[in-house]
């Protein structure tokens, strides 16, 4: 989603650890990207839930991108960290 904008695509990401909570309540997560999907359909309102849904499904993806763009865009996730002042480790994940 981008401002109110719903986007064809996404991502599931999944919680991989909840590295510190906050006073505020706000939390540092560290997550993991997962599948594609892309959706079919909105479900705004679902039974017993506080948010909506959607279906989906998840397209056939075996590219891997091209070396030099993959390369390109973790400098650049680098310079925006640095910038923002944000440590991260970029740990090189099979198949990049």
């Amino acid at each position: 989603m981008i401002g109110s904008e719903l986007r064809d695509y996404g991502s599931l990401i999944y919680i991989k650890e909840i590295a510190a909570t906050h006073a505020n309540g706000e939390m540092d997560i560290k997550t993991k990207g997962d599948k594609v999907f892309r959706i079919l359909e909105l479900i705004k309102t679902i039974p017993d839930k506080l948010y909506s849904g959607a279906i989906v499904n998840y397209p056939h993806n075996e590219l891997r991108g091209d070396q030099q763009v993959m390369k390109m865009l973790v400098d650049k996730m680098k310079d925006l960290h640095a910038s923002l002042q944000v440590k991260k480790t970029f740990i090189r994940t099979k198949g990049i």
